[in-house]
């Protein structure tokens, strides 16, 4: 305080040593130490203070060939380990055994590797391996959480930023094949729906980045998207088509097993049936999207899920269900009964009155499938104009 004093009324300022810290060597591990340390001064018995000291011991080498290196070191370990272990697929995520993890921070650290560095290496080794032996969704979310605030302050034509969306052209296939294959896990299984999030959110972070560098949805792997000359292609149009995709599939395979198998030719009555048996259906698909899905669409995307299996399904069952209901229609036998008389039984087609009766269950069918449609509508703008008037939970 004195030595402060003296600086402020006069202006001069002689350095003088506060203490001192013996630090050995060898108290320095190879993956670095942050310790505070005891300031001491030979002349002074009372503590001088502390300091906190990061350090690591390391060899000047070229960034680039470090990060060559570490990329190449990664690899290494993580075939080792996906061997030796026997991982499941989709099951790694990120842990290494100890002595794996001891040399990666060993290299890391001897490199002067930053934490984003050693991230976006991880991005490139963990997304070539991905192609071959799938790895846990949950891995690559949390490397966007380091790579993604850097990489928003980097020049588009940088080559770390062309080098990380190289990885994401190698990762989305297997998001939208999750998301395509999502009516074949039950949903009582929160493992799905745990993963289903992990993909929501790495599809919104590396949406959040802007427009890609490069093309990321090449025309073999993305062959099933059928585009206007005008649209420009984008993860939210590849998304809402993967739904379509699935979709389609989902409705093959139904009708495929409504269809009566006894015989080729089916009468009016049958064909009724299925139609009833394939809205129930598609009617069950569309409950089961907005019960699970929409919420988690919506929070990560703004994307309407069950929304969109509406349209699809509103457009494909519109002609199928025109043409049985109009030759069913035409087939049925106009019922005249005299006006004096109140036995009117014998002049019953009791063929044409179940025909009817079918036909009606076959309205009420089709008219609760379009309210369902058009709730799951109305409940999506109902939350925009929450979200826009600001309005909580709690109503505030």
């Amino acid at each position: 305080m004195k030595e402060i004093a003296q600086t402020a009324s006069t202006g001069k300022h002689d350095n003088e040593l506060i203490g001192r810290a013996a630090i050995t060597l060898k108290s320095i591990s190879n993956s670095g130490l942050t310790v505070w340390y005891n300031l001491e001064k030979r002349s002074k018995t009372k503590s001088r203070g502390s300091v906190l000291l990061n350090m690591t011991l390391s060899a000047e080498k070229n960034k680039r060939v470090a990060l060559q290196e570490h990329k190449h070191l990664l690899n290494l370990l993580l075939i080792h380990e996906l061997e030796s272990s026997q991982v499941a697929e989709y099951w790694w995520n990120g842990k290494f055994t100890t002595n794996a993890e001891l040399v990666r921070s060993q290299h890391a650290v001897q490199s002067g590797l930053t934490n984003f560095d050693c991230a976006l290496c991880q991005w490139v080794v963990y997304s070539k391996i991905h192609e071959n032996h799938k790895l846990n969704f949950i891995l690559f979310n949390n490397i966007l959480d380091i790579v993604i605030p850097t990489l928003k302050l980097l020049q588009s034509d940088c080559e770390d930023v062309k080098t990380f969306w190289d990885g994401v052209k190698r990762v989305l296939p297997s998001c939208f094949s999750i998301v395509r294959k999502i009516r074949a896990r039950n949903v009582s299984d929160k493992h799905i729906v745990s993963t289903l999030c992990d993909i929501l959110d790495i599809i919104s972070k590396i949406k959040a980045l802007g427009e890609p560098v490069i093309d990321i949805f090449p025309e073999n792997i993305y062959g099933f998207i059928s585009l206007k000359k005008q649209d420009v292609v984008n993860i939210d149009l590849v998304l809402e088509a993967v739904i379509n995709t699935a979709t389609k599939e989902w409705l093959e395979y139904i009708m495929e097993g409504s269809k009566p198998h006894t015989r080729d030719e089916h009468n009016d009555e049958e064909n009724l049936q299925f139609l009833i048996k394939l809205i129930q259906m598609v009617r069950s698909d569309l409950q089961r999207g907005m019960e699970h899905f929409d919420k988690h669409f919506y929070q990560k995307l703004r994307i309407n899920y069950s929304g969109i299996l509406f349209k699809y399904y509103d457009l494909n069952l519109f002609d199928e269900c025109k043409e049985i209901v109009e030759n069913v229609c035409a087939n049925i036998k106009r019922m005249e009964i005299p006006d004096d008389t109140l036995e009117f039984s014998n002049f019953l087609d009791e063929e044409s009155l179940n025909m009817g009766t079918t036909l009606f269950e076959l309205y009420l069918v089709l008219k609760r499938f379009v309210s369902l449609g058009c709730l799951s509508v109305l409940c999506i703008l109902l939350q925009e104009n929450v979200a826009a008037c600001g309005i909580s939970n709690n109503g505030e």
